[in-house]
């Protein structure tokens, strides 16, 4: 079986040409996934397939590794650029750095958590309103609110 580090590059080749099994495959059968897009987290390959299902009807991600690297603990870090359009109307949603963490059991994912810059995310979903100071903890409940008013928008269509 393959080192987890050797893993990687085929897992986002595959998700990114929506081979979901071959993904799939990769994950222990009881995998803890973010449910990024719409919230919280989902358990299991059967969870995370209808997740996927669901997401790629409404937004289209390409998600290309830019760095890999094994942690003190065994789990592997991936540095991605991630770029999401609107699947229907092809217009670009978000175009970003993201931190994606890998552990692994027995050479399957059991668990992947997503790290991003807060501060980087609010200005692109907020414009030049989000240079005001991101660290207090009010501001972030109140981007938090808007931008999930203009995701259930979206998801509504409109």
């Amino acid at each position: 079986m393959p080192a987890p580090h050797d893993l990687i590059p085929g897992l986002y080749r595959a998700f990114n040409e929506r081979e979901i099994d071959a993904v799939l495959e990769l994950m222990h059968p009881d995998v803890d996934w973010p449910n990024a897009w719409e919230g919280g987290r989902v358990h299991g390959r059967d969870a995370v397939r209808a997740y996927w299902t669901r997401q790629f009807q409404e937004i289209s991600g390409q998600v290309e590794p830019e760095a890999i690297s094994e942690e003190a603990d065994g789990s592997i870090t991936v540095e991605v650029h991630q770029v999401v359009h609107d699947a229907r109307s092809g217009d670009l949603l978000s175009d970003s750095r993201v931190r994606h963490r890998y552990r692994f059991e027995n050479g399957l994912i059991v668990e992947h958590t997503d790290d991003f810059d807060f501060g980087a995310w609010a200005k692109q979903a907020l414009g030049p309103a989000a240079g005001i100071p991101l660290l207090t903890p009010v501001f972030r409940t109140l981007v938090r609110r808007r931008a999930a008013g203009q995701l259930d928008a979206f998801a509504s269509g409109g």
